[in-house]
């Protein structure tokens, strides 16, 4: 390798090009308010069928505040890349992982209260 090339992979700043975290938490905000908008399905259906609606709908607010909140404090971000993309995927599947076991740590049912075994 050469050092222009160098030079060029390395970027202006000298150094090789790292991952934006603020944009890759911007666009899981985003998307965790999708997904926290989402439990009105099922908290329409515990409804219907007379069961408690509330875990639902604090999961719905919980996830939808938090990603709103964190949406906010990284509204100024750059573009989106590859490496970006990668984060952005990982992360969202944590947080949907956490918005899919919080209805059953709320529900009380001691076969999955515990958060390990909500998270599994």
């Amino acid at each position: 390798m050469t050092v222009g090339v160098a030079a060029r992979a390395a970027g202006p700043r000298g150094r090789w090009r790292a991952v934006d975290v603020r944009a890759a938490l911007n666009l899981v905000a985003t998307l965790s308010t999708y997904l926290g908008s989402a439990a009105l399905v099922p908290a329409i259906v515990a409804l219907v069928y007379d069961e408690p609606a509330w875990p639902f709908v604090v999961t719905g607010i919980v996830v939808c505040g938090g990603g709103w909140v964190l949406e906010r404090l990284t509204a100024e971000h750059g573009g989106i890349g590859v490496r970006e993309g990668f984060l952005v995927v990982a992360l969202t599947w944590l947080v949907a992982a956490f918005f899919g076991a919080l209805p059953y740590m709320l529900s009380g049912d001691p076969q999955v209260d515990r958060p390990l075994d909500a998270f599994f």
